[in-house]
């Protein structure tokens, strides 16, 4: 007798009248409906998440407009239900336009993913604008509050504004509150594309795809929190026969907690949503910005990079200064014609990329394409490439009469320019890791008529032009490790993660605790191995271990430091290849999400059996902390190990999870590793 087939998340029942069709998704710790009635409305009719039931009223399965409490009528829907997907079709009334919304479900991660397009098959033009990807109208339980994350600013404060998880009792919630990108149009400038219900027991995840502008609106109306998510400041008109793609829709669904919920998510974009990475992921960087900015050359980077292998580094980059035209009196000099110079690199940089791979380094280098100088020989080849406002070039800033450019990706000569150049930079030379940079910002977007794309939707076409580059630059180089960076972590979002490898998190790495909080908060939507910080001239092991929890780096001048500094970082970064396994396993933040006196995480293994702990003493006279380990089987013995020095301690599970774990650390500012070995 074979085995029964199993149970398909996706579901279709037709009531015994036939006047309703309802669809559902049903996982483990996700459950979402949709109805549609005789009238034609088709409304989402629940949501739940561990139990919990989150829809306070339908809502119009798709509708245009700021108001999304709006009647959505269709006619000639039609569905198609297969074992993992879910796609609902049909004619909006009165627009005339097709619309097809697609959900593919990831089971075991209690995840879909919604994919929305509208067609025009109308026979005239149709203006589109307001389009939100996702409308929700939640019940403001008591208990249940709204998580949203500010992105990666540049931050002095401390306790850090960058990745902090901001919370709202959604019975509290009262008018409107609006979230999105800066007023640049870079994604993550002011907060990150996501947002969370929380719940006691369990709640949701929910993140657009998309690196441009967007909003994400709360609004209290009645006796409902309507929620709203999608591009914003968008006007399109949509052509006869024209197909417009929205920004896709990630929503997961945990039971637990929230760092149940961040593990179950990361597990996920690791598997099935982001590029894959090599091995010995994520590579130890030397990066030589902050050591000497622009001011290289070859002789002085072949000595760092002696230092760089000695230390342990897996890759150095070069950063910002390589390129012919490159003038200190000015940072946007020499921008958009990628050449190397070879007054600085005399026998070039494929022949320093292969002194780099004798000394066991990866060859990393920067570039920003998205950015030329408006004197270079790019602009004046092409003027018409450069992205205008109101007919002026849209610049970042002049500096010393030189004015950086932003370059337009809704045309596509410039994508295959783009996409062109990029190979040959990364072929010529021998690149294997190339860190692309973002500092200029769109605004409202390029208006020009002549791009290919239309007056209101310049910024909409640069960001897919954007994916197309980056596309087709991983097709021509696919051993390629593209890393994300824009000014820091202002474009940090799951549409860069679909095409990058990992994400500079912020251009503020000078204080430990402050990256140590960016990770903290930036892991509650990201992997961990791609949170990118690195160690400037901070060289205790604290400042080393504050990096740790994401992918980890240096940049700093190591000829000048002294062998016994250099002696403490090799033993940190031996320390850190130790844990780096650890960060493809589940975190656990032992003390809070938020800003403590005290910061303590707790990783497990990927194979579930043993643990690191990173404990931080920030501040407060309180010397000693006891905290409750997660993922404990009571039935084993773990050997507790501090790193460095400390007698090893065998206890069994059951005892540890009574008492505890007690982390002594006798001074501010201090921190400890602590490795606990379940026994074989």
């Amino acid at each position: 007798m074979q085995d029964a087939a199993p149970a398909s998340p996706v579901r279709e029942h037709v009531s015994p009248a036939g006047h309703e069709t309802t669809w559902a998704i049903e996982t483990e710790a996700l459950g979402v409906a949709w109805t549609r009635a005789d009238s034609g409305e088709v409304r989402l009719t629940s949501l739940r998440t561990a139990g919990h039931e989150w829809i306070a009223a339908p809502v119009p399965l798709f509708s245009f407009g700021d108001d999304p409490s709006a009647t959505a009528t269709f006619r000639e829907v039609s569905a198609r239900v297969e074992p993992n997907r879910l796609r609902l079709q049909g004619i909006l009334v009165p627009s005339g336009l097709t619309v097809a919304i697609a959900w593919t479900v990831h089971e075991a991660a209690s995840l879909v993913v919604a994919e929305i397009e509208v067609m025009n098959e109308t026979g005239q033009a149709v203006a589109l604008g307001s389009l939100a990807s996702l409308h929700l109208a939640i019940m403001p339980d008591g208990a249940a509050r709204l998580g949203v994350l500010a992105g990666g600013r540049w931050d002095e404060a401390m306790p850090p504004r960058g990745y902090q998880l901001q919370t709202f009792d959604l019975d509290q919630i009262a008018g409107t509150r609006s979230f999105g990108a800066a007023d640049d149009g870079r994604s993550s400038g002011e907060h990150v594309p996501w947002f969370a219900l929380i719940n006691p027991n369990g709640g949701l995840l929910a993140s657009l795809v998309w690196s441009g502008r967007w909003q994400f609106t709360v609004q209290k109306q009645s006796e409902a929190v309507w929620l709203g998510l999608g591009i914003s400041d968008f006007m399109h008109s949509l052509a006869p026969g024209e197909r417009l793609a929205l920004p896709g829709v990630v929503l997961a669904g945990y039971a637990g907690e929230l760092d149940d919920g961040a593990n179950a998510w990361r597990d996920w974009i690791v598997a099935h949503w982001m590029p894959a990475v090599p091995e010995n992921w994520p590579w130890v960087q030397y990066n030589h910005w902050y050591a000497y900015f622009g001011d290289i050359d070859a002789d002085r980077l072949s000595q760092e990079a002696r230092y760089a292998a000695d230390v342990g580094c897996d890759v150095f980059v070069i950063d910002d200064g390589w390129f012919r035209g490159r003038r200190p009196e000015s940072y946007s000099a020499g921008w958009g014609d990628w050449v190397e110079d070879r007054a600085k690199f005399p026998r070039g940089l494929h022949a320093f990329g292969a002194g780099l791979r004798q000394r066991g380094l990866k060859f990393g280098l920067w570039v920003e394409p998205e950015r030329a100088d408006q004197t270079g020989e790019l602009v004046r080849a092409h003027p018409d490439w450069v992205a205008t406002r109101q007919g002026e070039p849209i610049v970042r800033h002049a500096e010393a009469g030189i004015e950086g450019v932003h370059l337009c990706l809704g045309n596509p000569e410039v994508q295959r320019w783009m996409t062109a150049e990029m190979t040959r930079v990364v072929q010529e030379y021998g690149v294997d890791w190339l860190k692309w940079d973002y500092n200029i910002g769109y605004g409202l977007g390029c208006d020009a008529d002549d791009h290919g794309h239309q007056r209101e939707d310049g910024h909409y076409a640069h960001t897919l032009g954007l994916y197309r580059v980056l596309d087709g630059l991983r097709t021509a180089c696919p051993e390629l490790v593209i890393e994300n960076c824009a000014s820091g972590g202002h474009r940090v979002d799951l549409g860069t993660l679909r095409h990058a490898h990992t994400n500079w998190l912020s251009d503020y790495s000078h204080r430990a605790a402050s990256c140590r909080q960016h990770v903290q908060g930036a892991g509650l939507f990201l992997p961990l191995p791609h949170l990118n910080s690195w160690v400037l001239d901070e060289r205790d092991p604290t400042e080393c271990r504050s990096r740790m929890g994401g992918a980890f780096g240096v940049s700093s001048r190591l000829g000048q430091w002294s062998d016994g500094e250099r002696d403490r970082f090799r033993q940190a970064v031996a320390e850190y290849k130790r844990l780096r396994p650890f960060l493809a396993g589940r975190r656990f933040l032992l003390t809070g999400p938020l800003h403590q006196p005290w910061d303590v995480w707790q990783f497990v293994s990927p194979t579930g059996d043993d643990f690191a702990v990173l404990a931080f003493r920030e501040a407060g006279h309180v010397a000693e902390v006891r905290v409750k380990l997660r993922a404990l089987d009571h039935d084993r013995r773990y050997l507790i190990q501090p790193a460095g020095s400390g007698p090893a301690v065998s206890i069994s599970g059951a005892e540890l999870a009574s008492s505890g774990l007690a982390i002594p650390i006798p001074e501010a500012g201090g921190s400890e590793l602590i490795w606990i070995t379940a026994a074989r």
